[in-house]
């Protein structure tokens, strides 16, 4: 198996912690040496899939989930007994081998042969050729033959930027060409978000939001599903890795709520708990383990942190002292113990780029410090800030904040919004003091710090505007070493929370993930789509 660690494929290696219940990785063999084939697994849903095309903006789980059980991307990411929850190790996919120029401007893959597509119309199970990847791509970036298609832009089309051409020499070949080095490009070839798409999908359709067939292990049986109560995915036979998967079908079972999905698993009608978007609390965890004690834990810190949102673009907050002031005043460790656990956080770095030690000393708590700061930045009084907050994640979050910023002489004014006044208010910049429950980055570990204080990114909610933050950003994307580019993100972490204070990171939350033993996987990674372990080598001992 070939395996290139070029531009920071190990980047980071981030620690799981409490892991002593975790089942040892890999399919427990049968008597003869090999894993069990047949059987149905459940996992829970908490909403139907409502479109198939992960190219619209908003497109998520369990959407992005199902994409990745039915197509397959260029590469893969390692999960298994020597990589960690987020350990970014890439593996061959569509793509056997590959090869990055010592200038991260090209990267050559060099296809699998008799890939084919599912036996769906209408694709009709044929082989997958370089043809496909360039239509993708195309489709990606709304370039090539979809140019003048007037559709909107997609929401990963930025994995792309600054591509000059895509060559297919032969039906195996595809060679990317970047007019400037791109050196995450080659893990956002691994992400579940450009997978390789068949266009007799598109050319009947005009879209990909109601149709999916692609070259993955698992494809959709309408049929056979159920909307708001099940959906279900069918083993492919024409799968192109011999022997998998080996669970002949996943059901996908929605339950709306935390306490039916709980109830499901305890009484065995669900096998797996905790992907994506569905955090298990530190409390439910409690209950989890009481009512199933023979399940598999894994306790861990999650990649990103719960973040505060501060706008800079608006007075007082466009004095640092005031940013720094609110970073001394917040008790992280308050919020951990209310919480139910996690680790000190800093904003855009993932967990592990720093030591717990390391963050302690950036960002301690120091209200008198933070007082002292309020007053020199011209407020001996105090002053008050509006604080703007999804109603639908609870007042914990908020409530916490405004006790811990009172003794600073920082007032919070609280404003709960609904979901989309929320979203619009950091968009628009409409907002002062915001905060969401976890980042996300894609694709490349540097994704989130890019995205979050480039100048030019339309994601810099903070209004970080500084040249030598924006030099730091730009030279991760052209160093290829690995040690370098960590050490590059490194500095820029560092600026970010102890010099400008834009972004204030609490706490990496403790998140946790269930299984029953039956269920024979190895522990989920953070890259893969859905957060979810490898289905296509997980089976059943049932």
């Amino acid at each position: 198996m070939n395996r290139r660690d070029l531009s920071g494929i190990a980047l980071l290696t981030l620690s799981v912690l409490g892991c002593a219940q975790v089942q040892q990785p890999g399919p427990t063999a049968d008597k003869e040496g090999m894993p069990r084939y047949g059987g149905t697994t459940n996992l829970w849903v908490r909403l139907d899939p409502y479109e198939w095309d992960i190219t619209y903006r908003g497109t998520t789980f369990p959407n992005d989930f199902g994409i990745a059980l039915a197509y397959n991307s260029l590469l893969d990411v390692e999960a298994g007994p020597n990589t960690k929850y987020t350990d970014l190790v890439l593996r061959p996919e569509l793509a056997e081998r590959w090869e990055v120029s010592p200038d991260a401007k090209t990267f050559t893959f060099h296809l699998r042969k008799r890939v084919k597509f599912a036996n769906i119309p209408p694709v009709e199970a044929r082989e997958l050729t370089s043809r496909d990847v360039k239509w993708s791509v195309d489709y990606f970036t709304r370039s090539g033959e979809l140019k003048d298609k007037k559709l909107p832009t997609a929401q990963f089309g930025y994995f792309f930027d600054g591509m000059e051409s895509l060559q297919t020499p032969d039906p195996y070949t595809a060679v990317f060409t970047f007019s400037e080095p791109n050196a995450p490009f080659i893990n956002y070839a691994a992400s579940a978000a450009v997978p390789v798409l068949a266009r007799e999908i598109y050319e009947r359709d005009t879209h990909y939001k109601e149709a999916i067939a692609g070259s993955g292990p698992y494809q959709l049986d309408m049929a056979a599903s159920q909307k708001g109560s099940r959906w279900v995915w069918k083993k492919n036979p024409t799968y192109w890795d011999p022997g998998k998967p080996y669970i002949d079908e996943i059901r996908w079972l929605v339950l709306p709520d935390d306490s039916s999905s709980q109830a499901a698993f305890q009484t065995r009608q669900l096998d797996f708990l905790g992907q994506n978007s569905e955090v298990i609390t530190a409390a439910a965890a409690r209950q989890i383990k009481a009512g199933s004690p023979d399940a598999v834990v894994l306790e861990y810190l999650a990649a990103a942190p719960t973040q505060l949102y501060v706008n800079s673009r608006r007075p007082p907050l466009d004095d640092v002292r005031v940013r720094k002031a609110i970073s001394r005043a917040l008790d992280r460790d308050e919020f951990i113990r209310v919480t139910g656990g996690g680790g000190w956080a800093l904003s855009g770095a993932l967990e592990g780029l720093f030591t717990q030690d390391e963050i302690a000393q950036m960002v301690r708590h120091d209200p008198e410090e933070a007082r002292r700061l309020v007053a020199e930045a011209g407020y001996p009084n105090g002053l008050q800030l509006e604080f703007s907050y999804n109603a639908a994640r609870g007042n914990t979050v908020p409530e916490l904040l405004e006790a811990q910023l009172k003794k600073a002489g920082i007032q919070l004014a609280l404003k709960p919004v609904d979901n989309v006044t929320d979203s619009a208010n950091r968009q628009n910049n409409t907002f002062t003091l915001n905060w969401t429950p976890t980042a996300t980055a894609r694709g490349d570990p540097a994704n989130w710090m890019y995205a979050a204080f480039h100048s030019d990114s339309k994601q810099n909610y903070w209004g970080a505007n500084d040249p030598k933050l924006t030099a730091m950003l730009e030279a991760q994307r052209v160093e290829t070493n690995p040690a370098k580019r960590r050490e590059v993100l490194r500095q820029a972490a560092r600026y970010i929370n102890t010099e400008m204070f834009w972004g204030l990171a609490i706490y990496y939350p403790q998140n946790y993930y269930f299984w029953h033993p039956h269920l024979k996987t190895t522990p989920p990674n953070y890259w893969r789509s859905g957060e979810l372990f490898p289905l296509e080598v997980a089976w059943l001992d049932r």
